[in-house]
């Protein structure tokens, strides 16, 4: 079976590919944020610092998750972080799926754009769903 690792650096690579290639998608703010033109700039910039409230905020779940129960707190950090990066796909092949359909695209790509995000978005609850077993 495939790893979830694996298939997350696919699917962040699929989410790059479609910003590279001109899509307008929902996890397209994201990824422009991240890029980074002046490096003096960019650690006084709005969104590094929500970043990091953000991961202090987490960090912080885990501990008190990691206090409470006997799992280890990574299991629960790296599950929030696969779990929104599977959504974060899922909004994006339903957008390319509307771009397909309103710009004519036709009922062939509707279906190949289906097919090609219901097997990854399949694959990889299934790699999470072995990954948490264990």
């Amino acid at each position: 079976m495939i790893k979830v690792y694996c298939m997350c650096v696919m699917i962040v690579g699929l989410m790059f590919l479609f910003n590279f290639a001109g899509f307008d998608l929902p996890s397209g703010g994201v990824i422009d944020a991240l890029m980074i033109d002046d490096l003096s700039s960019s650690q006084s910039s709005k969104f590094y610092s929500d970043l990091i409230s953000i991961l202090k905020g987490v960090a912080v779940a885990g501990i008190l998750i990691g206090t409470f129960t006997r799992t280890p707190p990574t299991n629960y950090l790296i599950a929030i972080l696969v779990i929104t990066l599977l959504g974060a796909f899922m909004v994006d092949i339903m957008r390319i799926l509307e771009l397909l359909t309103t710009n004519g695209g036709g009922t062939l790509f509707n279906m190949i754009g289906t097919t090609i995000g219901g097997i990854m978005a399949i694959a990889f609850l299934i790699s999470i769903i072995e990954w948490w077993k264990g």
